[in-house]
């Protein structure tokens, strides 16, 4: 079954003669300017998604121009089609947000200092604060007036566990004092394996001064994520085996898991950032997998004796109020992502299992239990999509029954935006509709090259950000 729904550009493009959008040009022929979406019904009937409307965002870069459009449209209802088309001008962007962000992070190997200067000055606190100089250090020892040294060293030979550095951006730049430095390294206390090898560099002019000291390699350590950060406390986790080789965790204080730093700001005379006290406010015996804000509260989603598990804190002051099995998983399905929706959150495993938690009378439950995957949806239709297609980059809506995944599929032709599929599920995580949808553009051929609909040099983008909603 095959729908051809016409969605007009709603922009200052007039017929039959020329429009001028600020900064861009657009030269008609008579002809009008529109999107068209077919609609391609795979299983079930349009009144499965009764009250669903999809909004896909698309951007256009055309040379320094941004051409943006949403379109909209509700499965099934040509009349509820519409598209709204805006052009930027040359040099403007949509507008960005700035995030403010707390980086917590293992010291990476990195530059000590670049001279000249004697040596008294090069391992002054400054220099040497939340870096891996030791070795540099150790190496410079060995070297003469103009000479450049050039070593491997075990970095096990001079540390026990690794420093940890702490910076923070919070409306101006904050960098912690020197204390600070210490308590988290203690407070985490990393052990450094044997064999973990560094790039040694420093050198020396003819006046013995020195002029660079470097050290560098890979550590093999986790990226510490930082999911809320306020002007007073954050929130951190890190997973330890996202690294070259496992992490040991065994001597963290307090134990492995969630982590709350308090601190405060205050200038003297520069911006500082002053750490009050950090904690493992939610002891984990797996692996902490991600963490979702909303309305005040922290979802943390971790791996624990085969099963994933929906802790909920509050986040102001840390306390846990409730634990939630979510879905069983295997070293084959961990944990995903969790995606935000207006009556909770849906949760993804890798290959394709999802979960509804929703909140109920402040009490979370699991909702809706589904599987998502080609293997699990073949029985009923096919779309042609991966096992991945449906969990990355994917929209989704719930409304208490029913739950809607809105995702990329692969295209057909390379000439046109790529295709999308949808698929609903009841509450019994059963498939009632699912359709795929391809959009080509009717951009006058004859126009002066700015809205050609093809590859050629333009940019195609899909906008992460879009939404499906239940009335």
């Amino acid at each position: 079954m095959r729908q051809r729904i016409a969605l007009i550009l709603a922009a200052a493009l007039a017929l039959g003669g020329a429009a001028l959008i600020p900064g861009v040009h657009l030269f008609l022929t008579g002809q009008e300017d529109a999107v068209i979406v077919e609609e391609e019904i795979l299983y079930g009937d349009p009144t499965a998604a009764r009250g669903l409307q999809v909004t896909l965002g698309v951007e256009c870069g055309v040379g320094g121009t941004d051409l943006l459009w949403d379109t909209v449209f509700t499965p099934g209802e040509t009349a509820a089609a519409s598209t709204d088309f805006t052009a930027l001008p040359w040099g403007q962007h949509r507008e960005m947000t700035e995030e403010e962000e707390l980086r917590v992070k293992f010291a990476s190997p990195s530059l000590v200092y670049a001279g000249p200067t004697d040596d008294a000055n090069f391992w002054q606190p400054q220099a040497r604060n939340g870096r891996l100089y030791l070795p540099a250090r150790d190496a410079a020892s060995r070297t003469g007036p103009g000479e450049e040294r050039r070593e491997t060293l075990d970095l096990a030979d001079y540390y026990d566990v690794y420093p940890v550095h702490l910076s923070a951006f919070f409306n101006h730049f904050y960098n912690s004092n020197y204390a600070d430095m210490e308590q988290l390294t203690e407070f985490f206390r990393i052990p450094v394996p044997e064999g973990t090898m560094m790039e040694v560099t420093v050198s020396r002019n003819e006046e013995g001064l020195l002029e660079d000291a470097s050290c560098r390699g890979e550590t093999g350590l986790p990226k510490i994520e930082v999911p809320l950060f306020t002007d007073s406390y954050a929130y951190l986790f890190f997973d330890p085996t996202g690294g070259d080789q496992a992490v040991d965790v065994s001597q963290i204080a307090g134990g492995y898991g969630l982590f709350r730093l308090d601190y405060h700001f205050s200038y003297d005379p520069a911006p500082w950032m002053t750490l009050d006290n950090i904690e493992t406010v939610l002891p984990v015996e797996g692996i902490v997998r991600g963490v979702t804000v909303r309305d005040g509260e922290l979802l943390v989603f971790s791996e624990e004796n085969g099963m994933l598990w929906m802790s909920v804190l509050e986040a102001e002051g840390g306390e846990v109020k409730q634990r939630l099995e979510i879905l069983p998983v295997t070293g084959e399905t961990p944990f995903h992502e969790a995606i935000s929706l207006d009556q909770g959150v849906l949760i993804w495993l890798v290959g394709g299992q999802a979960a509804v938690a929703e909140k109920d009378g402040g009490i979370w439950r699991v909702a809706l239990t589904g599987d998502l995957s080609d293997a699990a949806l073949a029985p009923y239709f096919s779309d042609g999509a991966h096992d991945d297609d449906r969990w990355y980059g994917s929209a989704a809506a719930f409304d208490g029954e029913r739950l809607a995944v809105l995702y990329t599929l692969p295209s057909r032709e390379t000439t046109s935006l790529p295709d999308v599929g949808l698929t609903v599920l009841d509450q019994t995580g059963a498939p009632v509709f699912a359709a795929r949808y391809r959009r080509s553009g009717h951009f006058d051929q004859s126009s002066r090259g700015l809205l050609n609909y093809s590859p050629g040099p333009y940019h195609w983008t899909e906008d992460p950000s879009a939404i499906l909603a239940f009335s």
